[in-house]
């Protein structure tokens, strides 16, 4: 009878998931002392809001909190008959909080999948998107679509029609958007 060995599955070696593990238990161990020293400084409700603020304005933490991932494009504010909107490669986006001061400047445009609205339907001013992959969740679904230039997760209603292999393009008009600058830093919400 022939013994089973065991085949390592993926790229990490076990010193690298030792050294994971050191890294992790350092940076737990540390954690302890900021704390305390912080809350000696600062009351605890203060400390919090400014956890969560500080958390909240960096593209980093809006692509790590959402779940599917945040959609992110490179745009440009521009001014129009309309007001301030951001061009990307797929649709233009209303903008009215980036202010014409910002105008030509190249920002990260960053739409939360449940932000996103699709139309399956052509329309003005939008690139279409192939729909890679319907995903049912019961009451709604994720829709992944691509183009040349990558790919974007919507949530949708589980009525919205959206086959495989076939076009939808992005409702500008009814999406929320949040405005990152070339840092990372966020800028604005582009709002509906």
């Amino acid at each position: 009878m022939q013994q089973a060995t065991a085949v390592p599955v993926g790229i990490h070696s076990r010193s690298t998931a030792y050294a994971l593990l050191a890294v992790l238990v350092f940076v737990w161990g540390a954690n302890w002392p900021v704390m305390k020293i912080t809350i000696a400084i600062l009351p605890p409700l203060w400390f919090v809001v400014m956890r969560l603020f500080l958390g909240a304005a960096t593209l980093f933490v809006a692509q790590f909190l959402s779940s599917p991932r945040l959609n992110v494009l490179n745009g440009e504010i521009i001014t129009g008959p309309n007001g301030t909107a951001v061009r990307t490669a797929l649709a233009l986006f209303a903008a009215p909080h980036a202010g014409p001061a910002a105008t030509g400047r190249p920002i990260q445009v960053g739409i939360r999948p449940e932000w996103l609205r699709l139309s399956s339907e052509p329309l003005p001013e939008a690139t279409p998107l192939e729909v890679a992959l319907v995903e049912p969740l019961g009451s709604e679904i994720l829709v992944h679509a691509r183009w040349p230039g990558g790919a974007l997760v919507a949530r949708a209603p589980a009525d919205f029609v959206a086959p495989e292999h076939c076009n939808v393009w992005i409702d500008a008009a009814a999406c929320r958007v949040d405005l990152f600058d070339g840092d990372g830093r966020r800028l604005a919400n582009g709002g509906r």
